[in-house]
């Protein structure tokens, strides 16, 4: 009994490693990923496989029994190394395979256990594509601060590097300064130039596993376009005036990036913290005269500067209007009817003069520098002096009360 019990059990083991090395062929045969429940997943050891470079496949043997046959195959197999020999009892989860060529490749094992009596085969498989190690260099550019066909000086540009299979890389950008902490051989470094008006040839060489590769392309960088003009208000201003200059320049960049120096003739004082380098000044002047302003503005970096034309200013002795009147009675601005009012004009900067009034007559005329005027209707009278001199005025107005005398009781 016991060697007929032995005998089988050496039948039913050699019955099991024929089943598993006949398994093991067609796997190895067909290398196809399996229909039947699976095991574990495969691990591998870089997402990025290339020619000639090692690369180690793994299954997990945590719940397996200790005894197992493990069988490997890929597919195809032509110009793979290390990973196709099959493995017997005592286990080989872990594989390490060479490839030598790109393509997409099928990698499947199996694991049957050596149980006596029974066998359970487990398997599964992965794609994996395995790539030349030749790096295909390629970038383009983005201009941060700007659009890409007007780049400045001072403007940020970031080049986007879309190279492939590339592992390290170096930039020669002719004239640029890196910024943001990047360097030339950043990825995606960030640089700006301090000059305009010409073009940067840009190199960016890419090194893979299995080679290198270089890409080329150009940044034209632009002389910025700068247009100086100004305002200025009042028109007309008079000594000890303030007088705003309103800089309305225009141009390329932003108003940040400009620099400015007015040129402003007859000695002005500037007032309210402002300077002759201010975008807008304030000035005044303390005496009359023909003055001119003009002002020069200037891109930066690379100090690109233009100036406007000259714009003159005349500055007017202030016109103040004023005068007294004398009249027929004692009390202080009263008359009677057909009595005549005089004045006394005591108005300082000007050189025409202006008077109106109702309800009366004056034998003098209107731009006399004094006048005499006659009232027929009782009643408050305003009389009305307009002083000038070009395009400065001032108006002083005075009201009489006028009495009718017949109408008049003690």
């Amino acid at each position: 009994m016991k060697r007929s019990f032995t005998f089988r059990n050496s039948l039913l083991l050699i019955g099991m490693l024929m089943f598993v090395l006949g398994f093991a062929n067609r796997v190895q045969a067909q290398c196809n990923c399996p229909s039947f429940p699976t095991w574990g997943s495969i691990g591998v050891s870089t997402g990025n496989i290339v020619v000639g470079q090692p690369v180690t496949f793994t299954v997990s043997t945590v719940g397996l029994p200790t005894t197992v046959t493990w069988s490997w195959c890929v597919s195809p197999n032509s110009g793979v190394t290390g990973i196709i020999a099959p493995c017997g009892p005592g286990g080989c989860n872990t594989r390490v395979a060479t490839f030598n060529a790109p393509g997409t490749y099928r990698i499947v094992y199996s694991v049957t256990s050596l149980g006596i009596g029974s066998s359970v085969t487990r398997s599964n498989c992965r794609t994996v594509v395995v790539q030349s190690g030749i790096p295909n260099a390629n970038f383009s550019f983005t201009n941060l601060n700007g659009p890409n066909n007007n780049v400045l000086p001072g403007n940020v540009v970031r080049f986007n590097n879309n190279s492939a299979q590339a592992t390290g890389f170096s930039w020669n950008i002719p004239g640029a300064i890196y910024t943001n902490g990047t360097s030339p051989s950043s990825a995606e470094p960030e640089v700006f130039w301090n000059s305009g008006g010409f073009n940067s040839n840009v190199v960016l060489t890419a090194t893979g596993v299995n080679g290198s590769d270089q890409a080329t392309g150009s940044v034209a960088v632009q002389v910025p376009n700068v247009n100086p003009s100004f305002g200025f208000s009042p028109a007309n201003p008079v000594t000890g005036q303030v007088v705003t200059l309103n800089n309305t320049t225009t141009g390329d960049g932003n108003p940040a990036q400009y620099n400015y120096n007015w040129t402003i003739s007859g000695g002005p004082t500037f007032v309210n913290g402002t300077t002759p380098f201010s975008a807008s000044p304030q000035i005044l002047w303390n005496s009359t005269g023909l003055n001119s302003i003009s002002l020069q503005a200037c891109y930066q970096p690379g100090n690109y500067c233009a100036s406007s034309g000259s714009q003159n200013v005349q500055v007017y002795t202030p016109v103040v209007a004023d005068f007294t009147v004398n009249t027929n009675v004692q009390s202080s601005n009263s008359a009677c009817t057909g009595f005549g009012v005089t004045t006394n004009n005591l108005s300082t900067g000007a050189t025409n003069y202006t008077w109106s009034y109702s309800n009366g007559f004056s034998p003098n005329l209107a731009t006399d520098f004094e006048t005499a005027i006659l009232f027929f209707n009782p009643g408050w009278q305003t009389i009305t002096l307009t002083a000038t001199n070009g395009p400065i005025s001032d108006q002083h107005s005075v009201q009489v009360f006028v009495y009718d005398p017949y109408t008049i009781t003690e």
